[in-house]
């Protein structure tokens, strides 16, 4: 019996650069039953029958070619659910999570479970930092509306530490069309050799946003999020978020948000846990900035302050 993904009447994607808050973001958008969590299908998704990777990768708007034809046929079949996930696994995850991703599998494939098995379904959130740059395509080919998550980059670089996953610049200098529609004038941007992994990572987060609030400025209907609005005022940032996406609100939501972020809940993750959604949101932006000493601080803003002083304050980055 085929899924009737016709039913789906409203599509976000959210996304940002890793390790930004998009799990904590798609987690409290489909608390109601009739939204679908597709939980990052760009990062180990496939197609069936030719198991296909869902590899994400920049579309030009008006792109014919073969290559984009094709891309867009792969993706086609991710709107209808006609795709497989496979489980994730962390050197970081703790005993128990390696026998409960054995039974169940960990989040991409059990929510494309639910997904496919959820006949009340209306809406539905996909969920991936790794298609960044496919946002505009989403949005022009599938009429989904990105949700663009943007963490301060001080407290990204102290969260990316953390775990040790280091996002790199190649991604953007091995597309012609992104680089031609979007770095013509920074060739030497995109293939500077920079002293270390971390400020490379900061290159990473000035690039994404360069693209993605570029982006954003075309299309009013884009949501456009800081995950410290999202911390400091987690229920009224997801409400505005519901209505914009035509969500269903309950008061039960805010409840449930309201135990998930609350100041009963640790700032710090829990041991043994890559992502936690259950924090003292409130306290997290000054927790990780204050992680990272000031000299390194003031080499990040050397790196994205061009970009970074949209959307946030000097003084935000506490560099005197």
């Amino acid at each position: 019996m085929p899924i009737r993904t016709d039913r789906i009447e409203t599509w976000a994607f959210v996304t940002g650069v890793i390790r930004s808050g998009t799990t904590v973001l798609g987690t409290v958008l489909t608390l109601p039953r009739s939204v679908d969590y597709i939980h990052e299908p760009f990062n180990g998704g496939y197609t069936r029958g030719g198991r296909q990777a869902l590899l994400p990768r920049y579309v030009r708007p008006g792109d014919a070619s073969d290559a984009a034809q094709a891309f867009r046929r792969r993706v086609a079949r991710l709107y209808a659910y006609d795709i497989g996930m496979r489980t994730a696994h962390h050197d970081a995850d703790s005993w128990s999570r390696r026998a409960l991703k054995a039974l169940v599998g960990s989040r991409g494939p059990f929510y494309l479970r639910l997904a496919k098995l959820n006949p009340f379904h209306r809406a539905a959130v996909l969920k991936d930092p790794m298609g960044r740059m496919a946002a505009e395509f989403l949005y022009r080919e599938f009429d989904t509306t990105p949700v663009i998550l943007v963490r301060h980059p001080v407290s990204l670089a102290a969260s990316l530490k953390r775990v040790g996953w280091w996002p790199e610049m190649r991604e953007f200098a091995v597309q012609p069309d992104l680089v031609e529609d979007y770095f013509a004038d920074e060739q030497a941007f995109l293939a500077r050799e920079w002293p270390s992994r971390l400020l490379e990572a900061m290159a990473h987060w000035r690039a994404t946003y360069k693209v993605l609030l570029q982006q954003a400025q075309q299309y009013p209907d884009w949501q456009v999020v800081r995950h410290e609005d999202f911390c400091e005022q987690p229920v009224q940032t997801t409400r505005r978020l519901y209505n914009a996406l035509n969500l269903p609100w309950s008061s039960a939501y805010a409840a449930k948000i309201r135990t998930l972020t609350g100041a009963a809940n640790p700032t710090r993750p829990r041991a043994g846990r890559v992502q936690d959604v259950r924090r003292n949101s409130e306290r997290l932006f000054e927790m990780r900035r204050d992680a990272v000493p000031p000299q390194e601080r003031r080499r990040i803003f050397e790196v994205v302050q061009d970009v970074a002083l949209d959307l946030y304050s000097r003084e935000s980055f506490a560099l005197d």
